[in-house]
Order: structure tokens, then sequence, then C-alpha cells
């Protein structure tokens, strides 16, 4: 009980080689993007204004895990792409929940002062958290011009643009993490419960469903089942990755700093192109080259292993 308890206080810390390729995932290897369309109609109910809002999300994903003998078919028929709609009624009370409670987060000092760093180590939370400051400033006065009835139909329409363009701005800011939450629970950054606690705020305000991210999920875990090789055996030391034809490198990550990678002294990080991997399955590939394959096919290049499934 004793030992249960002292992990909980104390959390695994990923070794610097997983955070380098976690970071590498959510920056530079995005396995899923959005097409976000939104369509919101005015109705009056007694006294009151509510919308219906039509939402329509297209999703794009390259990492789609398929069984081995349909993968062709699959393919040829599209499986990473798919099209969700549905409909939320947005009313005045709805709306201004939701814009106090994100309003209230970030006005917190500690967020205050996580956007204003210069050094922050994780951008995607800098520039999400400052585009959503924008998003809520820019429509500031929405509740009062949007969920007024007025006699003037051009008005009303005016709210009713006013509205579709803060949700659609809404979703563009969520675009900037949505690579990154599926990596936060592995690698805590600053501020990532409060960046969860908006990402769930904004998920049930848009009532957007979860499977959406379900490639972001398949690639991080492939992305976590590799393994550094901490040394090649004589045999193995000829070997080439299969993907880039190149011949493997030995490269100890264990006691590297990401930080050196800009320092010029003799214990800087090597370029990443040296750094060699294992899947699960034992074969061995340049840790880029391994990344780029299973953004697209979540299994072994050599034995067609699924990797990382769950």
């Amino acid at each position: 009980m004793a030992e249960e308890t002292d992990h909980a206080l104390h959390p695994v810390v990923p070794k610097k080689s997983t955070e380098r390729r976690l970071r590498k995932m959510s920056q530079d290897y995005p396995p899923t993007t959005f097409s976000f369309h939104v369509q919101a109609r005015v109705l009056c109910v007694g006294m009151a204004v509510v919308y219906r809002v039509a939402i329509t999300i297209t999703t794009r994903t390259t990492c789609v895990l398929a069984p081995q003998n349909t993968a062709a078919v699959a393919a040829s028929q599209g499986a990473g792409a798919s099209c969700q709609s549905w409909v939320i009624a947005m009313s005045q009370a709805k709306f201004h929940t939701f814009f106090s409670q994100i309003r209230a987060i970030l006005e917190q000092p500690a967020v205050n002062q996580y956007r204003e760093r210069d050094d922050s180590e994780w951008k995607p939370f800098e520039r999400f958290l400052q585009t959503l400051t924008d998003v809520l400033d820019q429509y500031e006065h929405l509740q009062s011009r949007a969920f007024a009835i007025n006699a003037n139909v051009d008005a009303m329409n005016e709210g009713k643009v006013a509205l579709e363009g803060f949700l659609t701005d809404c979703w563009s800011a969520l675009e900037i993490i949505i690579p990154s939450l599926a990596v936060e629970p592995h690698f805590p950054a600053s501020l990532g419960r409060e960046i969860l606690c908006i990402y769930v705020l904004m998920r049930d305000f848009l009532a957007f469903p979860e499977c959406i991210l379900e490639g972001n999920w398949i690639y991080a875990n492939a992305i976590l089942s590799l393994e550094d090789v901490e040394e090649l055996l004589p045999t193995l030391s000829e070997h080439a990755c299969s993907i880039c034809l190149e011949r493997l490198r030995f490269t100890d990550t264990r006691d590297l700093d990401p930080a050196s990678a800009n320092s010029e002294s003799e214990t800087a990080a090597p370029a990443e192109s040296t750094f060699s991997v294992k899947l699960p399955c034992a074969h061995l590939f340049h840790e880029n080259c391994i990344m780029a394959w299973l953004r697209h096919n979540p299994t072994c290049p050599e034995c067609r292993a699924v990797v990382g499934a769950k």
C-alpha cells in the first residue's frame, strides 16, 4: 500500500528520449486534420433567443488501424476520412456559463505568468492560451448582441453570424492543442491540468464525440511503444534501417539533455537522424523513419505486427 501511495505522489517521469518523441509527434507529425463547419438558426422561445446550431466535422486521419487482410480495401475506401454531424441548442445561460468558466481559468495568475514566458517548454499550450484569450476578447459582448430579441431582422442575423464566428474560432483554437492532448497524460507539462480543464469545457460545450481523436490516440500509443537501442550487438553493427536503407548507428541517449542540442560542446546531442529505436517485435529503425511510417501505418514495416494497439 505504501508503494502505491508513493507512486501516486511521485508519478513516473518518462525518459528524455520519450519526451523528445512525444514533442516531435505533437509538433511535427500530427496524424489528424479537421474541417469544421457550423450553421446557426435563430429560434425564439417565449421572450428568449435560442439557437439551433448544426455542427459538422470532417476528420482525415493518416493513422488508421485496419485488419491486415483488409488494409488495401480500407485504404481504397478512404478509411481515414469520416464526417460527423450533430445539433446542439445554444441558450444565453449556456453561453454565459461557458464564457465565464473559460475566462476564469485564463485570468488565473499562473496562466497569465505562463503566457508571458519566453522559455515555455510546451509551445502548443502557449499558442492555445493566447489564441483563446484573443477569441474571448473579440466576442466579449456577444451574449448581449446575439441573444437580445430585436425586431430588426438584419440585427438578428448579425448576431447569428457573430455566434457562428465565435464557435468557429473556438474550434480553431482547439485544433492547436489536439495533437498534444494524446501525449499530455504521459508527459505532464506546465499548466497541463488547466489545459485539460479548458478542453473538457470546450468538448462539452460543442458536444463533439471523442472518436474524432482516435487517430491521435493510436499514433501516441505507437510512439510510446518505441524503445531506445542502448547498445547494438556486433552482429547488428551493420544492420540497416529497412525504410531508408541507411546503416543504423548506436547513440547512447541515457544522459542527453534535449536542451544541449543547440550547444557546441562535445557532449551536445547528436543529429536526430542518428537515433535508433526498437519496436516491440524487436525490429530496428531510425527514429525519424519509423515515426513518419507509424503516422500512416501503425504496423511494423518488416513483419506487419500492429504497434501500440490496446
